[in-house]
């Protein structure tokens, strides 16, 4: 490096005279060129394209939300896979299977132990007769025809049973789409002399919160899709568990199965309350004191994914899972 060009490099060092008039330069002239900027963007309306753009962003939004709500979420258990008649492909396709595998191993697997049950009953019955030297009592014997006949009946209608359960729930998640507020009702307001810089801001935001429910767009609709699967299978097995019920060695099998059901129907409740409480919980992040809205919108967006890929487990321990 020549001599020249040492002193050069060591002029514009930080701290020396020549850097801080450079730097003190470059601000004046950004901030000659903020009031240009602002007069450029009120000449071609760029504000008012903001303003539209962060309204538009906030009705997709909204958009995305209520059909999450409205779509995703079966309404009744033959809603699953298709809608209320239940003709999509996927639907049939699913139906066939199901009962295929409940006609062709469900049901006779479960009557098979609902046989050792019932066997098991009455040698128990005989055991104790012996044991007594007398006959076994009218009583008993009826007992165990009536423990028969009624574990028949539910594995016979365990489809039913299963499917009965779901449309009673789905009340449970249906009612809570009604009646709620949406995003641009929030304390989100845009000041009516919001400058371009400000207005920047705004519509960053304005995308973040469209980009965030677009994940949670997504992601609802892979863990419904998977949740409705697991609904049929549930419904095509049920035999299995229902019959374990019959004895007492195996019926914490049985007492399994409906706790593993209920939490999966539950689960679409905690997803809904999630969805519907996202306006009122948006609402209040926006509305903090000392904190801009624009910079407390994306956290409210943030917690509202992390609630969605954790309500799995709410009704785990609300089961005691």
């Amino acid at each position: 490096m020549t001599t020249s060009a040492a002193i050069e490099a060591r002029d514009y060092r930080i701290g020396t005279p020549r850097a801080i008039a450079y730097v003190l330069a470059v601000a004046a002239l950004l901030l000659l060129a903020i009031p240009a900027l602002a007069f450029a963007a009120d000449i071609f309306g760029i504000e008012d394209a903001l303003r539209e753009a962060i309204t538009a962003n906030l009705a997709a939004a909204d958009e995305n939300v209520r059909e999450i709500n409205g779509s995703m979420l079966p309404n009744s258990f033959q809603a699953i896979m298709g809608n209320s008649s239940a003709n999509t492909p996927a639907a049939k396709v699913l139906s066939v299977i199901a009962t295929t595998v409940m006609n062709g191993f469900a049901l006779p697997t479960g009557s098979a132990i609902l046989t050792l049950a019932t066997l098991v009953q009455l040698i128990r019955v005989a055991e104790r007769a012996d044991g007594s030297a007398t006959l076994p009592g009218i009583r008993d014997v009826i007992k165990i025809f009536v423990f028969l006949a009624v574990f028949v009946f539910l594995l016979q209608n365990s489809w039913g049973i299963v499917k009965a359960i779901f449309d009673d729930s789905t009340v449970a998640w249906t009612s809570m789409a009604v009646n709620t507020p949406t995003l641009r009702d929030t304390a989100f307001e845009l000041p009516k002399d919001a400058g371009l810089g400000e207005l920047l801001v705004y519509f960053i935001t304005s995308y973040l919160v469209k980009f965030c429910v677009s994940i949670a767009y997504i992601l609802t609709f892979v863990v419904c899709f998977a949740r409705n699967i697991q609904v049929y299978f549930y419904a095509m097995f049920s035999p299995v568990p229902i019959a374990f019920l019959a004895a007492d060695e195996t019926r914490q099998i049985g007492i399994g199965f409906l706790k593993g059901y209920f939490g999966l129907v539950l689960a679409y409740a905690a997803t809904a309350l999630i969805l519907t409480l996202f306006p009122y919980l948006f609402n209040i992040m926006v509305a903090l004191p000392g904190i801009s809205p624009a910079i407390a919108a994306v956290p409210g967006c943030l917690l509202m994914l992390y609630l969605l890929y954790t309500s799995g487990n709410w009704t785990q321990g609300l089961l005691g899972g």
